[in-house]
């Protein structure tokens, strides 16, 4: 009996090239040719974070700040900026509770709500103290990308998700990259989340002294390659293959737009012979500005990417295919 194995939701690099060459479709990748197609736009890579603060621990004066990276505890401590918080979302969930061994009432927020992406913060809504212990923190929430609300009055606060990797962070030699084993990422830079159920969480960080000198007093984000990821959908969106539970109508609406192919089908076209055609191009490699190049081109690129390893159609039979 054969045993199907569901796709995961994320990848790291060397799994990545693992379930492209289970699909069929590694065509001999390798680590280095992920961070290139990263670093040229076309494949989203991520880290996982997961940050906030407990209100009711003195710790750090309650300060935010990072917890992990891929549930690793970090080398240094980086605190999130306060008043730098921003939360984008569709969907809030809200429910208030009463403290009374701490003489509070608080309203507890939640959004995001996947293992990809969850915000969680509480908001004072009444207490008996005349003064916050410690400041509040101040979250900035934007509702469907226009509606502003700045929340000054956050004590709880804490979040778990997957964030953008720059593609200017593989600028440079590659190689030296994979030999390093590392990228940095500039502490003073954005962090932002991905974009899951409409929610997105940003934020920068701020070093340990408000007087401290930025550059030299403050140690950069170090990420390990074995920390980076990509996920399904980006994986997919790059190689152009499909989810497990897409419709056929729309995995063919998917590869129309990948490949950006235009026009019908030539008459007489063995569906077996195009099927693999169309398996031989789809790679990130052979295309130019998205779109595939002329067909003598392409009958270059096919050429020097195959040869020795698996036979390409006849220049003239690419020719037809594309109806150049």
């Amino acid at each position: 009996m054969e045993i199907k194995i569901p796709s995961k939701n994320v990848y790291s690099l060397k799994e990545s090239l693992e379930y492209l060459s289970r699909i069929g479709g590694n065509h001999g990748l390798t680590i280095k040719d992920l961070l290139d197609f990263a670093y040229e736009g076309k494949l989203r890579t991520v880290i996982f974070l997961t940050g906030g603060r407990d209100f009711e621990t003195s710790e750090n004066n309650c300060r935010a700040k990072l917890f992990t990276l891929n549930n690793k505890q970090l080398d240094s401590v980086y605190y999130i900026k306060n008043e730098s918080v921003e939360v984008i979302y569709d969907e809030i969930e809200i429910s208030e509770v009463k403290n009374p061994l701490h003489h509070k009432e608080v309203k507890e927020c939640e959004v995001g709500n996947s293992q990809l992406l969850n915000v969680y913060f509480q908001q004072i809504v009444k207490s008996n103290r005349t003064m916050s212990r410690y400041p509040y923190e101040k979250i900035t929430l934007i509702k469907s990308y226009s509606e502003r609300e700045l929340l000054d009055n956050v004590e709880g606060f804490s979040f778990l998700g997957y964030f953008k990797i720059e593609n200017s962070l593989y600028y440079g030699d590659r190689e030296k990259i994979i030999d390093d084993g590392f990228i940095i990422k500039d502490f003073m830079s954005l962090f932002e989340s991905i974009v899951e159920n409409g929610t997105k969480l940003s934020f920068k960080l701020e070093p340990k002294k408000e007087k401290m000198i930025y550059r030299y007093g403050y140690p950069d984000l170090k990420i390990s390659l074995d920390d980076i990821f990509i996920l399904h959908d980006d994986l997919a969106k790059c190689f152009g293959f499909f989810k497990d539970n897409e419709s056929e109508p729309l995995k063919e609406e998917r590869l129309k737009q990948h490949l950006e192919y235009e026009g019908d089908l030539p008459e007489k076209t063995n569906a077996d012979k195009l099927a693999e055609f169309i398996e031989l191009i789809i790679n990130p490699t052979l295309l130019e500005n998205g779109k595939l190049p002329t067909y003598s081109k392409l009958y270059s690129k096919l050429d020097h990417t195959y040869r020795g390893k698996r036979s390409i159609p006849a220049k003239n039979t690419i020719k037809k295919y594309l109806n150049q």
